[in-house]
């Protein structure tokens, strides 16, 4: 017999091949269909307590700031990433709090009474003060780089101007009143670092905004203004730029927070609207600004480091919003929130890629939509979020010649979407993974061969996409996605949702883990139990012969 007789179709056992090939079938659909696991997973509606740690997750059981009168008991837990355990738990009875840098230290109140408790050793100071609390925590207290300074501001005076503040100064080590200013109209703006404060302020009656510096080691400061509009910090921390002062002729400032000064100013005549972009580590500024003769946008590229102007540049209406590349050398400009009509219809979105040394467009792209206007760039491309081929991607493009590199798809383009809710994407603290999030998603399952449709119900989305490797890692889906966060160490993505009726806290691998005994069991239970009835009807047939 030959060697190769044993394979003649009449030899194969078809019928175990086929058995095989039915559970590959379903081991196949359980993968497909199968729901990712937690890498760990608690019940509870929990809220993400700022500042933010790569190891260790704080949350509380009550927003920071309570809308209602009446204050209440707050469960804050600490727990680790990693295993999900709860390292230790704090209960405060009040109505808004706040952590410091390193959540050592919880500054919390209720109504005219505030205090501070030192999370370690259990240590609670009393601040003194009677003054009403603000609405929003952002707006109440902030402690410096160090912890060892907190300032609050406290509402004293009401008058003709209306609501007067005042800034308080507390060392956090003894709880004693370091520093105090009155009367300073409504402060905004507050950054702190080591122990040098900087807070913006608005007279309510000149609309002029002050920017003041005050280092609490030499117990003086520095006023720098009047402007126009409250200044903002660069991504650093060790920028200020303060758009239209009052100077004559008009200038942008821009401050120095370690040298103490201005050190540049651009002259800003006869503009109307002005917004500024740094880049991420802060070297580099677009400054863009509307005439107000002709309408016209112009876009000014500097070099903060060498503290000169690399070009200019005249968009169109459209091109209001712009990013600079870490390097400096390109700049993307899009739409940003002003939509062109043109017969009820919106036209084609332009993206432009500028030459930041030279000033001209080095190449530029028109896409059907742009759902949110954002741009990334990496080590030698530009990703932007475009809408192709029926679905939302991360569009790759190559920053020197424009060239379409990748597409990395993640939602799906959906007609039956009943409530649209398409937030901004969230970014990494490294700017290394974004995740895309919209709800009121009336998901379906539909069988092809049929053309059935299956309702599911509706619900959240969310997508986590590596910017860097150009790959989506995760995409998950519940009834309602409160929160999230991505952690780069790890990495690992935390979010709070709501599934079934019940709230969740829940920690997830980045890509995340398969159920793989849902995976492997599913097969081989269905495998084992038709082995089981086909030999049962075997020993029914013997036993009734």
């Amino acid at each position: 017999m030959s060697t190769f007789s044993y394979f003649r179709p009449s030899r194969l056992p078809w019928r175990r091949l086929f058995f095989l090939g039915f559970l590959a079938a379903i081991g196949y659909a359980a993968y497909v269909f199968s729901a990712p696991l937690p890498r760990w997973q608690v019940q509870g509606r929990h809220y993400f307590q700022s500042p933010w740690d790569d190891a260790v997750l704080v949350t509380a059981d009550a927003p920071p700031n309570s809308t209602e009168d009446k204050p209440s008991w707050r469960t804050f837990t600490w727990w680790d990433l990693h295993t999900g355990d709860r390292q230790k738990t704090l209960e405060e009875f009040c109505s808004y709090h706040v952590f410091s840098n390193d959540r050592s230290m919880l500054a919390a109140g209720m109504g005219k009474e505030f205090w501070l408790v030192d999370v370690a050793g259990g240590r609670k100071v009393v601040l003194p003060g009677a003054w009403d609390f603000l609405s929003w925590p952002s707006d109440l207290c902030y402690f410096s780089g160090d912890g060892s300074l907190l300032a609050r501001v406290g509402r004293k005076y009401e008058d003709r101007l209306g609501h007067q503040y005042d800034l308080l100064i507390f060392d956090t080590r003894t709880g004693t009143l370091r520093k105090k200013w009155e009367k300073m109209g409504f402060p905004r703006g507050f950054v702190a670092a080591s122990n040098c404060l900087v807070y913006g302020a608005r007279t309510k009656d000149e609309e002029q905004y002050h920017l003041h510096l005050w280092d609490a080691d030499v117990e003086s400061g520095i006023t720098f203004g009047p402007y126009e509009n409250p200044p903002g910090p660069s991504p650093d921390g060790r920028h200020y730029l303060a758009l239209a002062s009052f100077a004559k002729p008009k200038t942008v400032d821009l401050i120095d927070l370690a040298e103490r000064r201005v050190v540049l100013q651009i002259p800003w005549t006869d503009v109307v609207e002005c917004d500024y972009d740094f880049s991420d580590d802060g070297r580099f500024l677009a400054l863009r600004g509307r005439d107000k003769h002709n309408g016209s946008w112009t876009i000014g590229l500097w070099d903060l480091q060498q503290r000169k102007k690399l070009s200019s540049f005249v968009a169109n209406s459209e091109q209001t919003a712009g990013v600079l590349a870490p390097n400096g050398t390109r700049c993307a400009l899009f739409p940003g929130e002003s939509l062109e009509m043109r017969d009820s219809q919106i036209q084609a979105f332009e993206v432009q890629m500028l030459d930041s040394a030279a000033g001209t467009v080095v190449w530029k792209h028109r896409f059907p939509n742009l759902p949110w206007g954002t741009c990334r760039f990496t080590a030698d491309s530009a990703a932007f979020v475009v809408d192709v081929d029926d679905h939302t991607a991360l569009a790759y493009f190559n920053a020197a010649s424009g060239a379409l590199e990748a597409k990395v798809r993640y939602f799906e383009q959906l007609d039956d979407i009943t409530t649209t809710s398409y937030p901004e994407p969230t970014w990494s603290p490294h700017h290394r993974y974004v995740t895309f999030q919209r709800g009121g998603v009336q998901k379906t399952l539909r069988i092809p061969l049929v053309k059935w449709t299956i309702a599911l119900g509706v619900k959240s989305e969310l997508a986590v996409v590596d910017v860097e490797n150009r790959e989506q890692l995760a995409s998950l889906s519940a009834d309602e996605i409160h929160a999230c966060r991505t952690i780069e160490e790890g990495p690992c993505l935390v979010t709070c949702h709501r599934q079934n009726g019940v709230d969740y806290l829940a920690c997830w691998d980045l890509p995340p883990r398969r159920n793989w005994l849902w995976i492997i069991g599913l097969p081989m239970t269905t495998g084992i139990g038709l082995v089981a009835i086909k030999l049962g009807y075997r020993r029914w047939r013997i036993v009734r012969k």
